[in-house]
């Protein structure tokens, strides 16, 4: 089965941060390859955890809290930012004012993605509450749904600050300084981990979480990646730094997680191959190969979202970024969106010699399946032939069609 994952913890990642002493600017993670090595699994991965150890229903809502899909959590990280944003192309994703009210910081409470990223945020949370509450789970299943549960309300420390830390069904409280659910997620991932601290020397032979490869379930490594995330910004959550604390988590993974980078060699065959387009490779290769449709049982992989075409759908970034004649490049089921675009100054922020820049970007004329150009009638920049530039005239009343870098990180099928 084809598989799309979302990495929430990454080796790369974890690197970036023990090594580097700028901690302003991290990448998730990556890995990937053909993968030709004892033990490592090449194809869709293996699921078998997701579908047989009883917490299907809280690792589900990864899915359904927005990691990925278009008004949840991914839209509110990322429209926002200086990455990316959604031009107005006449009436069409006008909707009213609320992507350009994202892009342009003047949302207020009551806006929709705001809002209901709260609610998925909250029912995620929920739906652990709910299991924990059964006392039907044994000590490392307790341990992962409550560092899950941490998880989810570290991206609403992240996303909204002063929070509400509820920790039982049916149950509300009153809202919580933003040092307080620090305080919470800190608190819950070291009880997992079985410490009080994160340092140089700590031992975790008293965690209840395993120290297994499994990369849709949290184990020890999947924990302490989510502590360097929260300490890599706690100076922004609490005014006080814990980059050491970052750098201890990250190289604990590092030096003992079963993980290594995806590299020269480690090769996954391109799905996305058009059998018209000479240049297209066979197999993509290290950071490429790291976020295909095929990058299941990938040695750089520490924790990831589970999605596939048939069992576990939402990962529609091709809908979201591509022009709807972009349909035919891969012969897709349904006609793309043409929404999400890379602002011009982060696609030029990459060197052109930067591996990541030709896999992260789609960009200049485009062809189908056949090497065909593309063409697009209904054009509004009098060039019939589909060709994405990185300029953006303007963010509205109109947009252009073509205008704007797409996204291509999480390449298609």
């Amino acid at each position: 089965m084809i598989k799309n994952k979302l990495f929430l913890t990454s080796l790369f990642a974890l690197l970036l941060l023990s090594a580097c002493t700028d901690f302003d600017d991290t990448l998730p993670g990556q890995f990937t390859t053909d993968i030709n090595e004892p033990g490592i699994q090449t194809g869709g991965g293996d699921d078998s955890t997701e579908a047989g150890d009883g917490l299907v229903g809280p690792y589900s809502q990864l899915r359904s809290a927005g990691t990925a899909n278009h008004g949840g959590y991914f839209s509110v990280q990322g429209l926002p930012s200086d990455e990316m944003l959604i031009g107005a192309k006449g009436g069409d994703w006008f909707d009213g004012g609320v992507l350009i009210q994202l892009h342009r910081h003047s949302y207020t409470p009551s806006h929709g993605f705001i809002n209901g990223t709260w609610v998925q945020t909250y029912a995620a949370i929920n739906a652990s509450n709910e299991l924990l509450a059964t006392n039907d789970l044994d000590e490392n299943q307790t341990a992962q749904i409550r560092s899950l549960r941490a998880y989810f309300f570290w991206r609403l420390l992240d996303l909204y600050g002063r929070v509400k830390l509820i920790t039982t069904p049916g149950q509300d409280q009153p809202q919580s300084t933003r040092q307080d659910v620090f305080d919470f997620v800190e608190s819950e991932l070291l009880t997992a981990l079985g410490i009080s601290a994160v340092t140089a020397s700590m031992d975790l032979t008293n965690s209840p979480l395993l120290s297994d490869k499994s990369e849709f379930r949290i184990n020890r490594f999947a924990a302490l990646g989510m502590l360097a995330k929260l300490y890599l910004n706690a100076e922004v959550y609490t005014g006080t730094a814990r980059y050491q604390e970052a750098e201890w988590a990250a190289n604990y993974v590092i030096e003992n997680g079963p993980y290594e980078l995806c590299g020269v060699g480690c090769t996954v065959p391109n799905l996305g191959r058009r059998p018209g387009v000479s240049t297209d490779p066979e197999n993509l290769e290290g950071y490429a190969a790291v976020f295909a449709p095929n990058n299941g049982g990938n040695p750089e992989h520490i924790f990831s979202v589970n999605y596939d075409e048939s069992t576990a759908g939402g990962m529609n970034f091709s809908q979201m970024t591509l022009h709807y004649s972009s349909q035919f490049t891969w012969n897709l089921e349904a006609q793309p969106w043409n929404g999400y675009a890379s602002l011009q100054e982060f696609y030029e922020s990459y060197e052109d010699s930067d591996a990541r820049k030709a896999a992260n970007f789609i960009v200049g004329p485009q062809l189908d399946s056949g090497g065909s150009a593309i063409l697009d009638y209904a054009t509004d920049d009098d060039e019939i032939p589909l060709n994405y530039t990185p300029q953006i005239n303007e963010l509205e009343p109109n947009s252009l069609r073509e205008a704007g870098a797409r996204l291509g990180k999480f390449s298609f099928k």
